[in-house]
């Protein structure tokens, strides 16, 4: 840990007009712009090391009458967001690793990525720090993050931090009812992540395809899974070894014109919630279902809350878990190519 003061009187290193303050251990708060001497606004001060969670270009008291721009990078570290008392027009403007920042205040790096090594490096965008990640590796956010471009794709196995903030995917109308929003070929694990799928009016789109059977989407510690209009929730190819599980954290369903899941094997644990609100069709239809000290209620839906599927489905309801349903099973008794159901709560039909 390193004082702010230490900060403020560090001495850089210059090399071709780049000026690297080693701040490497510092937690900051609030930061003032550090004074570079004989320099110019080509100059580039790089913070090296530093965790920064609001960089201040020009103090109220400190800003210069002349056209004035900052260049700022990052190395090892990351600055969360900025506030620039000196806006003017055109003038006093942050450059920030290569983009122009010309509003009063606003985020820099919205996340992070924690390297096995413990080295912390920011990113100014979700998708570079998806790129930049290595498997067992951890992205954390900064600031809320909306993904515009779907599907998202998880190849490496890592965890996402959410650190009190969330993670939007917009799903556009042009999407095909059966197109993936996100799409988990690798075990991920989502930490006080708050997740949503945008509301699709259309109710076009799937929202999370977990594509092998060796992979784990585990969501945990006060996490939040939000999926509204859309096709259908969890569409599992990878079969009863693909796991879903919720660990005291909830997933809220709204609005889902097909299935809430197709396969898989679910696990709600320590006091972990499902809220569903409207299933054209199934709720869980599922290979296994563990329920333990947690509770499903289901609001809404067509066939059957809960399904299984497979001859060798199991149902497991434990220490206080509850399974709630109502107002459900209208178009019961039910029959396709896919099975039959006789029940809201059906079990053993394959």
């Amino acid at each position: 840990m390193c004082s702010i003061s230490a900060a403020a009187n560090s001495t850089p290193t210059e090399t071709q007009g780049k000026y690297v303050y080693d701040l490497t251990g510092c937690e900051i708060e609030v930061l003032n712009r550090l004074n570079i001497e004989q320099t110019s606004d080509q100059a580039t001060v790089i913070l090296k090391g530093a965790k920064v969670d609001q960089f201040v270009l020009f103090p109220k008291n400190d800003v210069p009458s002349w056209n004035y721009s900052l260049r700022y990078e990052t190395e090892d570290g990351y600055v969360r967001s900025y506030v620039n008392n000196a806006l003017s027009g055109e003038n006093h403007k942050l450059i920030f690793e290569g983009q122009t920042y010309g509003a009063a205040n606003g985020p820099l790096h919205t996340v992070f990525v924690t390297a096995s090594d413990g080295t912390k490096t920011g990113y100014t965008t979700f998708s570079a720090a998806l790129e930049a990640v290595n498997e067992n590796e951890t992205i954390t956010l900064l600031a809320p993050v909306t993904v515009e471009s779907v599907p998202l794709k998880i190849d490496k196995a890592i965890t996402i931090a959410g650190n009190g903030e969330s993670i939007k995917l917009t799903i556009p109308c042009s999407t095909t009812s059966r197109g993936k929003s996100l799409q988990v070929h690798a075990d991920l694990i989502l930490d006080n992540v708050y997740l949503e799928f945008a509301d699709n009016q259309e109710q076009l789109g799937d929202a999370i395809e977990l594509g092998t059977s060796t992979t784990d989407l585990t969501v945990q510690n006060g996490s939040v899974i939000k999926m509204e209009n859309l096709q259908n929730g969890f569409v599992v190819p990878g079969g009863p070894n693909a796991q879903v599980i919720f660990d005291h954290s909830q997933l809220i369903a709204d609005n889902i014109r097909g299935n809430l899941s197709n396969g898989g094997s679910f696990t709600f644990q320590n006091d972990a919630s499902a809220q569903v609100n409207g299933c054209g069709d199934y709720g869980l239809s599922v290979n296994n279902l563990t329920v333990s000290n947690s509770t499903l209620t289901f609001t809404g839906v067509g066939i059957s809350a809960v399904k299984t599927t497979g001859t060798n489905a199991v149902v497991e309801v434990k220490d206080n878990g509850q399974i709630n349903v109502s107002s459900s099973g209208t178009r019961l008794s039910y029959g396709s190519k896919w099975g039959v159901a006789d029940g809201v709560v059906d079990l053993g039909h394959g």
